[in-house]
């Protein structure tokens, strides 16, 4: 392996050991800001045979899934999806401990605004409940009347934990934890996306005292003052300018600009679609092992995951391009508290 094949590589081990994973677009950016001169199909092959990526493989997204997923639609202010974020070592300085467990990312499905702060020392509960906190806080000061009423979250072990529930609980926040569905925390993740943008960005000034931690907010600021762009039409409103007397004119350019939007508000009858598995099929996930699009396209094989789920209900649905697509909600059959919904094609039947 070349040199720089290695360092590529060494990069992106480093990156795994802070618990992040790394997107393709951010190996290319990487492997540019080093000089690296690399073509994207080389990057894509060292990712191909990256362990980390190995099992995403036959998962592969094919292009008649474009415009095929759900939107995620509310109509109120206050549900949230929130992830972890991270940033990558920075030559110039030595990340502090302090700064190094990321930061807590929320985004408002409805008004797409973005709140963010550090996590301090640890992803702890101590740290978790410190930092939803601040956000709270933030959330308040911008929507006074308006609470938060839930928070999605991938399966991060301390947040599904009992201090950082009772917390939630005691705020009135209903808890969700997403798994193997397709719908994820998406929106914090495109979140984290932009963040990681605009801080490169900041950056590239090389003003010798920016630090990520302290430009965090700088950074969150600029996102909420940009016009929200739904399928690459302008609403001509900023997340700032979104508040309770403004909402329901934000809504109507939403669901003229997107209006699967609209549609997506309304139940589809079950009985109109023909499903391929049956009430109390017992069914599978197909793994993916990271969230970021898929790399390579083997499809000879079939990963699953260990857990087992019954289906209990059809969930048909508008997708993005207007078309009728097929869900499905399952229960966990070892948790009868734990329900998942996953499209026809991201489960296959148990044997």
């Amino acid at each position: 392996m070349y040199t720089r094949e290695k360092d590529l590589v060494s990069w992106i081990d480093e990156q795994l050991r802070y618990g992040h994973v790394p997107r393709l677009n951010e190996v290319r950016e990487y492997a540019r800001e080093a000089n690296m001169n690399m073509k994207l199909e080389q990057i894509r092959r060292i990712m191909r045979l990256h362990p980390a990526y190995e099992m995403n493989m036959p998962q592969q997204r094919k292009p008649r899934r474009y415009r095929k997923y759900r939107p995620i639609v509310v109509n109120d202010l206050g549900y949230w999806h929130c992830d972890i974020g991270y940033f990558s070592i920075n030559k110039r300085y030595p990340t502090p401990p302090s700064y190094r467990a990321g930061y807590l990312v929320a985004k408002d499905v409805l008004s797409r605004q973005v709140y963010a702060t550090p996590l301090i020392k640890s992803k702890s509960a101590e740290s978790i409940i410190k930092a939803f906190k601040i956000l709270l806080k933030e959330h308040e000061k911008h929507h006074p009347n308006t609470s938060v009423k839930s928070i999605s979250f991938d399966r991060e072990t301390s947040v599904k934990g009992k201090k950082v529930q009772k917390f939630l609980a005691e705020q009135g926040i209903s808890f969700h934890a997403f798994q193997m569905s397709d719908s994820k925390a998406k929106h914090a993740e495109s979140a984290i996306r932009l963040i990681r943008t605009v801080m490169a960005r900041l950056f590239r000034l090389n003003r010798p005292k920016d630090r990520w931690w302290n430009l965090l907010p700088k950074v969150v600021d600029i996102l909420n003052s940009q016009n929200v762009l739904v399928d690459k039409k302008n609403l001509k409103f900023t997340p700032k300018k979104i508040t309770t007397s403004t909402l329901e004119e934000y809504k109507q350019r939403l669901f003229n600009a997107a209006p699967a939007y609209y549609w997506a508000q309304y139940e589809i009858a079950p009985e109109w679609l023909d499903f391929k598995y049956r009430h109390g099929n017992l069914v599978r996930a197909k793994k993916v092992a990271v969230s970021s699009a898929t790399i390579g396209n083997k499809t000879s094989e079939v990963n699953l995951t260990d857990e087992q789920f019954m289906i209990v209900e059809y969930v048909p649905y508008v997708a993005r391009d207007m078309s009728v697509q097929k869900a499905y909600k399952c229960v966990n059959v070892d948790d009868d508290n734990h329900y998942e919904v996953f499209q026809e094609d991201e489960i296959a039947e148990s044997v």
